[in-house]
């Protein structure tokens, strides 16, 4: 009888350990999941937030483009991953660097595209919860020299 309250007592610690170390390690697998599964959708609208930057930049560069403003309405829905998301940009040369966050779950997302040498951007944000929230560019051309303004509106 000693022997197998012995046995017991030397299997009760290691199958402690297992029922505490198996949750904490299910809970940081599982989290970890879901950050990688955020970060790819985050991924996935940064870069169709910078495709269409793009577009309207080589569109507005086109010589049959005479002066004008253009607005795209809405590039990215109303909330990412149920998140509300802000974006913003600075444009370094012409690399223009987008800067995703959701502040609901601290994600940062850095996505860099580039642009023309014509490009200007105008410091600004992007933000989910504004219902007219959009991207405006606008080309103006005084003599030779053209431009084109981009921003967040």
């Amino acid at each position: 009888m000693a022997n197998v309250v012995t046995e017991h007592v030397l299997l009760l610690v290691p199958m402690m350990m297992v029922l505490v170390l198996f949750p904490m390690v299910t809970n940081l697998v599982v989290s970890n999941y879901m950050n990688e599964q955020r970060l790819i959708i985050v991924e996935g609208a940064g870069n169709k937030l910078a495709s269409t930057i793009q577009q309207l930049y080589l569109t507005m560069s086109l010589s049959e483009v005479q002066a004008c403003t253009v607005t795209v309405s809405n590039p990215l829905p109303a909330k990412i991953e149920d998140q509300d998301y802000i974006v913003t940009a600075d444009l370094v040369g012409d690399t223009l660097t987008l800067h995703i966050s959701l502040p609901g779950v601290q994600l940062t997302y850095h996505h860099s595209l580039t642009i023309g040498e014509q490009a200007e951007w105008i410091p600004s944000t992007l933000s989910g919860n504004l219902p007219n929230g959009g991207i405006e560019a606008e080309k103006k051309i005084v003599g030779s020299i053209v431009s084109i303004v981009l921003r967040f509106r």
